[in-house]
């Protein structure tokens, strides 16, 4: 293998991994988003049965 056949491989190595980690990324950003979203949920859920709860007790 020449040296500018070695070159290229290197240069798609080296995108595959960019591209392997700009995936992880989103990965990371979408769970995230995704676990914020169930805290929100879980919260609105809980003040929601606490306000009930109250206005049963009124």
């Amino acid at each position: 293998m020449d040296r500018s056949a070695r070159t290229l491989q290197l240069d798609l190595s080296d995108k595959e991994e960019l591209d392997f980690r700009m995936c992880c990324k989103l990965e990371n950003k979408f769970l995230l988003v995704s676990i914020v979203h169930l805290i929100f949920t879980i919260r609105t859920y809980e003040n929601n049965t606490t306000i009930s709860l109250f206005q049963k007790l009124e």
